[in-house]
């Protein structure tokens, strides 16, 4: 019994393949992430009226800034406005 001539090409070139990825991805340098708890705003630092936490959100491409949102937990969304800022967790400020 016999194997096909390119069995081993095969093998061989999908042995290569496993390597070059095992080998990207040992070289990705990932920094640990912190997990925020998105069920209140308390996880961030004075933010302003513009950011909610939403279950859902909806927006129209083809309007700009038209942005609407349902209340749930989960999503953080930010409604433009004159008085938007940037938002800051606790760990922004950690890292000062």
């Amino acid at each position: 019994m016999g194997y096909h001539p390119n069995f081993r090409m095969n093998v061989v070139s999908c042995l290569k393949s496993s390597i070059a990825i095992f080998a990207i991805l040992i070289s990705l340098n990932l920094p640990a992430q912190t997990k925020l708890d998105l069920t209140t705003m308390s996880e961030f630092n004075k933010p302003t009226a513009n950011w909610h936490i939403a279950g859902s959100v909806y927006a129209d491409l083809n309007k700009s800034h038209d942005i609407s949102f349902t209340p749930g937990t989960g999503i953080l969304v930010n409604i433009p406005d004159s008085t938007a800022r940037k938002i800051a967790t606790w760990i922004n400020s950690l890292d000062k």
